[in-house]
Formats: C-alpha cells, sequence, structure tokens
C-alpha cells in the first residue's frame, strides 16, 4: 500500500525521489491507512449574527481533506471563519490519519474571531466541525 501512496503523492503533488526518501515514515504510514481520503471534514454554522460575510446559520464548509469543496460548500468563505476552522480540521485530519475517532465532540463550539457586538466588534459566528464518512 506504501507504494501505491508513494506513486500517487509523485503523481499529484510532483513530489521527487529525493524529497519522498527524506518524508517521515509516520505520515506514509498514516496516509497508507487510508481513512484520511474516505472522510469530509464539514464545519457547519451553528449560531450567526450581525455576520458581514453573510454567513448564516446551517451553512457548511466542506474540506476533503485540505482543500475545500466548492461545489457543496455553502458558506461564504471569509477568511475570520476559516482561521477559526483550521485547527479543529487539523486535529481532525491527525485523527483519522492515527486511525482514531475524529468525533470526539470537542469541536462543537468553533467561533469566528469577531468578538460580537457584546464585546466591541459585530458580527459573531459560530461553527460545529466534525468528519463524516463520504457516500460510497
Amino acid at each position: 500500500m506504501e507504494d501505491t501512496i508513494r506513486d500517487l503523492l509523485k503523481e499529484a503533488m510532483g513530489i521527487t525521489d529525493e524529497d519522498m526518501a527524506r518524508l517521515n515514515p509516520n505520515m506514509l504510514t498514516a496516509l497508507a491507512g487510508g481513512q484520511l481520503m474516505k472522510y469530509q471534514i464539514i464545519a457547519e454554522v451553528t449560531h450567526a449574527k450581525y455576520c458581514g460575510a453573510g454567513i448564516k446559520v446551517g451553512d457548511k464548509i466542506v474540506m476533503e481533506p485540505t482543500t475545500i469543496n466548492q461545489g457543496v460548500t455553502s458558506c461564504p468563505l471569509c477568511i475570520g471563519a476559516l482561521a477559526a476552522v483550521y485547527g479543529a480540521q487539523r486535529v481532525i485530519m491527525d485523527r483519522l490519519m492515527a486511525g482514531r475517532e475524529p468525533n470526539v465532540g470537542i469541536f462543537d463550539v468553533v467561533e469566528c474571531p469577531d468578538p460580537g457586538i457584546e464585546h466591541g466588534g459585530l458580527g459573531k459566528v459560530r461553527f460545529k466541525v466534525y468528519a463524516q464518512e463520504k457516500a460510497a
């Protein structure tokens, strides 16, 4: 399986043999497990008030796994929202690559950096970030 991953990295990313030899072996093992590619990571809006980007409750950012799937993402791509979601997305990816349960529940409330009108800002958006298996 690791040979298949090596071939994919070479083809998709153009990684050289020299850099492939320098790649952390744990990365190859994690990628060879294939879990990462079976999931999409979703940031679903659970609260939105006065958002300048126009984000609304129910909007979703869908990541597969390191890019945004713009075909199914319904959420405006606000820099602050993406920054807020990024940390949760990386932890979920790490869990998937390690073969662990990705949805342990600590990402039920991820907030954009705008503090909201109550604290001197304007808008406030909250997300629930989770992994979901891709449909077959």
